[in-house]
């Protein structure tokens, strides 16, 4: 997203023209990326024992929006042993010892 605005600023100039925000696409466009931003804060602020690791993803998060979060969710992979689940990297790193048979990573039969 930095990038981006970068790119506009040099070969337009000042990107944020009222002609090309008020389009109602743009402004949805918008109101998603800020939402997905605060949601992945919300969860890396969770996740993260560290708030100097918080701070600097989330400005990875705001400078290249998705993808910090896929580089965020490829590092965190690489923590996982062979016997984890995936779905453990929701989880803050004090949860990590959950084991397999826990209730809440069993597969549900009725949903």
């Amino acid at each position: 997203m930095l990038g981006m605005i970068f790119f506009a600023y040099i070969i337009d100039g000042f990107p944020f023209y009222v002609e090309v925000l008020t389009p109602p696409c743009m402004i949805t466009a918008l109101t998603d990326v800020y939402i997905h931003i605060v949601v992945f804060s919300v969860w890396l602020a969770y996740k993260e024992s560290s708030w100097i690791s918080v701070v600097l993803w989330i400005l990875l998060l705001v400078c290249f929006s998705s993808i910090g979060i896929c580089l965020y969710i490829f590092r965190e992979l690489f923590y996982l042993s062979p016997g984890e689940p995936v779905s453990l990297i929701l989880f803050s790193k004090t949860n990590r010892d959950m084991k397999s048979s826990d209730p809440l990573l069993l597969v549900h039969s009725d949903v």
